[in-house]
């Protein structure tokens, strides 16, 4: 009964174990991705804030370059980002010209780091274990992926998150492998960029009347500085082109920010850590971009036409930047803000 059991688990086929909007094969198509020979003009990184603000096919159209959103969700971390950047680095055939490093007061303020449900949920299940990723966590982390491996050579263990939520073999007829395969296409064909607003599981928030008590007390999260360090250092050493940009915060947000003088403090943490990289070109405060509430599906992420006026401002000013700036590190580095 239990061997009977053993393949009956793992004979469900991966749509049927996940729910819409499959965001978790997000990561693993752009793991995908990274490790094939690419040659896009621009990279954005960043966390589920950038993913859902910065529309690859805009910029594509704006800039007439080609582009490839490589963001990913906030839990994953900027550790994921650095992985991700050094495997694409490894297998590009040619350098980026310009990689956009989209930050958020949600990243800097993380105050989870790499725990272990961000690995069980978010990370083992779709991305490659490579020693570039585990040279960077802790040992009881690394335990954590050997026995998710052995895990997942048993498939009630491997798919036992699924099997813990509900009533299973209803949901395994509720299926449809027609809806999965239209999201996955989806994702595909917009170079990494999310579109929340085809997520059915979103909530809209009418208005925000707090923030968290680590916003409040400016707990700057070492675990995301320190990886969002180490992507500008490798930038640097590749002598890439790095512009850093703040993706959109809600009016009704950033007036609760305004009492406890949040947003000079982010600027200023931040321009104390960029300027220490000569190929940081510009770092833009872009939160009031599209920051009315109607553009956003929910607190954090922005809708569809709220990251097409953002992606058009952050098309805009890369324009604007001086000619030079973009060709040589010869001339003056814009200034910071």
């Amino acid at each position: 009964m239990v061997l009977a059991f053993e393949v009956l688990v793992g004979g469900i086929p991966e749509y049927k174990l996940l729910t819409p909007p499959y965001e978790q094969n997000m990561l693993a198509l752009k793991g995908e991705l990274v490790d094939k020979p690419n040659s896009f003009d621009i990279i954005v990184l960043g966390d589920c804030t950038g993913w859902a603000a910065i529309k690859s096919l805009e910029l594509d159209q704006q800039l007439h370059k080609t582009t490839f959103n490589l963001a990913t969700n906030n839990a994953q971390t900027y550790l994921v980002s650095y992985v991700l950047l050094k495997r694409y680095l490894s297998n590009c055939t040619r350098k980026p010209e310009l990689v956009i490093l989209q930050l958020s007061a949600n990243a800097v303020f993380y105050i989870w780091g790499m725990n272990p449900d961000a690995l069980n949920y978010h990370i083992l299940p779709w991305l490659r274990m490579d020693a570039d990723f585990m040279d960077e966590i802790t040992v009881a982390q690394r335990w954590l992926c050997y026995k998710n491996r052995l895990q997942r050579m048993i498939p009630s263990l491997k798919n036992q998150f699924f099997l813990k939520k509900g009533f299973w073999p209803l949901r395994i007829r509720k299926a449809n492998k027609n809806e999965f395969d239209r999201y996955l296409r989806y994702y595909r064909e917009q170079k990494g960029y999310n579109n929340k607003d085809i997520d059915p599981t979103t909530q809209h928030i009418e208005h925000i009347a707090d923030i968290g008590d680590h916003f409040k007390q400016f707990s700057v999260s070492k675990f995301n500085m320190t990886y969002i360090q180490k992507i500008l250092g490798t930038l640097a050493r590749n002598n890439i082109k790095a512009i850093v940009c703040l993706a959109p915060v809600r009016d009704d947000e950033m007036r609760i920010w305004d009492q406890y003088n949040l947003r000079p403090r982010l600027n200023n943490k931040l321009c104390e850590v960029l300027g220490a990289y000569h190929n940081v070109i510009a770092f833009w405060d872009m939160q009031s971009v599209a920051s009315d509430p109607k553009y956003f599906i929910d607190w954090y992420h922005v809708n569809n036409r709220g990251a097409i006026i953002f992606t058009t401002e952050l098309s805009k000013r890369i324009k604007n930047l001086h000619n030079d700036v973009l060709e040589s590190f010869s001339t003056q580095r814009q200034p910071l803000l």
